[in-house]
């Protein structure tokens, strides 16, 4: 496993190395890593951890974070836990990101990056249901939530993107692109609204070609169905 040379908060050089987990969707892991490197083979799950929030780890990005950022350190930046609490958190696995911004939030600082090979992010409950599809980009305001919706696969639908689409993509369309219906199917499929990336690479999957396209205010990507 590759490792990335980082600084801590006092400076000093760190490499770090995580040990892989068998574990199924919303499965609370018992020994909390410090960071997601090892869960790369396991994007798009949603996995479960109890973690106490400090200031002590090195991060990178803001609301989609470096799998090497420190989890506990993280969570505090992200506004999920207060330094020193101990809570379950939930976090999506995601694939890895052309750039990730920097910022301080709750008095934690988090370092800007280029390309990196894995990402993760927190999932915010509770699940949100609507079977009506509406204009995704009217969820700017809800980072974090996952929301629901029953869609007919179709390929008639723009769509940028691969993994993570831009919030002005086709959703049935998207849907296809990403596997989890055919043309012409029907089902509920869950969607994580993310911040606006980048950049989003264009693809061609099951039949749908998919755009590429620089920076975007606004994002979504499918997910499992949270456990509650």
């Amino acid at each position: 496993m590759a490792h990335r040379r980082s600084l801590d908060s006092s400076g000093l050089m760190l490499i770090r190395k995580l040990t892989s987990h068998s574990l199924s969707d919303g499965d609370i892991v018992p020994d909390v890593p410090i960071n997601l490197e090892g869960y790369r083979g396991k994007v798009g799950r949603i996995f479960s951890f109890a973690v106490t929030g400090n200031t002590d780890g090195p991060i990178w990005g803001t609301d989609i974070y470096t799998d090497d950022s420190n989890i506990a350190t993280a969570a505090v930046h992200a506004g999920i836990i207060d330094i020193g609490e101990t809570k379950v958190v939930d976090i999506k696995v995601f694939p890895g990101q052309q750039a990730y911004f920097g910022s301080t939030r709750q008095g934690i600082t988090s370092l800007s990056y280029g390309k990196w090979s894995g990402s993760f992010f927190f999932t915010k409950k509770p699940l949100n249901f609507d079977m009506t599809i509406p204009n995704i980009q009217m969820f700017r305001d809800k980072v974090g939530q996952i929301f629901s919706f029953k869609i007919t696969g179709n390929d008639e639908g723009l769509v940028w993107g691969t993994h993570i689409y831009t919030d002005n993509s086709n959703l049935a369309t998207a849907a296809v692109h990403a596997g989890l219906v055919t043309k012409g199917e029907k089902k509920v499929v869950h969607i994580h609204i993310l911040p606006g990336q980048f950049n989003y690479h264009g693809t061609t999957q099951n039949g749908i070609s998919s755009l590429s396209y620089n920076t975007w205010e606004g994002s979504y990507a499918f997910c499992s169905k949270p456990q509650q």
